[in-house]
């Protein structure tokens, strides 16, 4: 949903969706507050349990947009595309990866359900070492595993400890997309992180994607 959407506009065809699904009459209850892409919505489940959901609507082809995505997808294209503009490093990394994946070519259909926003520890919920929950599935859809991954392999870089997990990681990866998907996958990954830091104006880190970037590629070139 929009941010300045209330409940009575989310759509009837959404809600039955939704209730074919997890078997059971949804009843929307107000919308919530925050959030960094779209809005999220509280939701009865049967006179049961409460949820959220989070809806947001496609863009009609004729809005004045490329491709059949949602404003949010629009705006984020728009965003990376002007990303060279912030800074004479931040334009080397991308040219970098613009580089790296000049002569990829388009990636094969995969049947897996991707997540597309597997982050730790915002997206995975843990208790007593076990995962009992992914949230926030607003960006999910079809694809390759190998995408989860990926976005894993980045938050590896925090903890020196995890060296040997993002190395088994990359492994996964490779087998499963090849050298050159990999690559696509982890320039699509700096991206997004470059960009994220950069709209939501956080300078400061900045400095520290643009490091973990290049070292990204550099340990992906080592596995080449």
């Amino acid at each position: 949903m929009n941010q300045g959407a209330h409940p009575e506009e989310l759509p009837a065809e959404v809600l039955d969706d939704v209730a074919s699904v997890v078997g059971a009459e949804v009843t929307v209850l107000s919308r919530l507050p925050g959030g960094v892409n779209g809005g999220a919505m509280l939701v009865q489940l049967a006179g049961r349990a409460h949820a959220v959901l989070k809806a947001v609507p496609r863009a009609h082809p004729n809005h004045g947009l490329d491709f059949n995505e949602t404003p949010e997808q629009s705006l984020l294209r728009q965003s990376v595309a002007r990303l060279s503009g912030y800074s004479s490093v931040v334009s080397a990394l991308v040219e970098r990866l613009r580089l790296v994946c000049a002569d990829v070519p388009p990636p094969r259909e995969a049947p897996d359900m991707v997540h597309a926003d597997l982050s730790t520890p915002s997206n995975v919920l843990v208790r007593n070492g076990a995962v009992v929950a992914v949230v926030d599935i607003g960006n999910a859809g079809s694809g390759t595993r190998a995408t989860d991954l990926t976005t894993l392999v980045w938050y590896t870089f925090q903890d020196p400890l995890l060296d040997g997990v993002r190395r088994r990681l990359s492994t996964r990866i490779l087998d499963l997309v090849g050298w050159e998907g990999a690559a696509v996958l982890t320039a699509t990954q700096i991206l997004l992180q470059l960009e994220l830091a950069i709209r939501l104006g956080r300078h400061d880190v900045v400095a520290g994607v643009v490091k973990r970037g290049h070292r990204a590629l550099d340990e992906l070139n080592a596995l080449r």
